[in-house]
């Protein structure tokens, strides 16, 4: 492989990395603390999904120490500090989108 194709196929990656970035932090807008489960067309977000938004808090810090974007870091930090709030006392959490329907 050519350098120049390689740095061809590290902007593509880097370009990737920032779109799915982007799409990550709006779910997170969306979800009011949490990640939203999924998005539909015409319908919008879902309710925040509080096991994926888990997943997501080491992808976050991954991405922010890539692409050195504290942002990312701090939207980490945030989604944890959600995760902490919507615990139950006795340390587990409602499976399913949240707030679980009922109430909980």
């Amino acid at each position: 492989m050519k350098p120049t194709s390689l740095v061809i196929e590290r902007d593509r990656y880097v370009a990737s990395l920032d779109l799915a970035m982007g799409w990550l932090l709006q779910s997170v807008c969306k979800g009011g603390g949490g990640s939203c489960a999924h998005a539909i067309p015409l319908l919008g977000w879902s309710r925040p999904y509080p096991e994926t938004t888990g997943y997501l808090i080491p992808t976050l810090l991954n991405a922010a120490d890539l692409r050195e974007n504290p942002a990312l870091a701090e939207t980490a930090s945030a989604l944890g500090q959600w995760l902490l709030d919507i615990q139950h006392d006795e340390g587990f959490w409602f499976g399913g989108l949240h707030p679980p329907k009922g109430g909980g």
